[in-house]
């Protein structure tokens, strides 16, 4: 709890509590959520948006300066 101050024992016990109540659905939250995670970066990685296109043109340009 020291690490986070602002949380209350009540909020921990609850959060825990919950898990071991649903652990499937849980489970499946998490799990749904990595793979929605994975699939948004790849489309990111696939298609970067114009600053990243921009920012990647400039270091190359620097690194062929040097």
């Amino acid at each position: 709890m020291q690490l986070y101050p602002n949380l209350q024992l009540e909020q921990i016990y609850a959060t825990i509590l919950y898990f071991l109540s649903k652990p499937v659905q849980v489970t499946q939250y998490m799990s749904d959520w990595l793979d929605y995670c994975q699939t948004s970066e790849q489309e990111q990685d696939e298609n970067p948006p114009a600053y990243i296109q921009r920012l990647r043109q400039l270091k190359a340009e620097r690194s062929l300066v040097k």
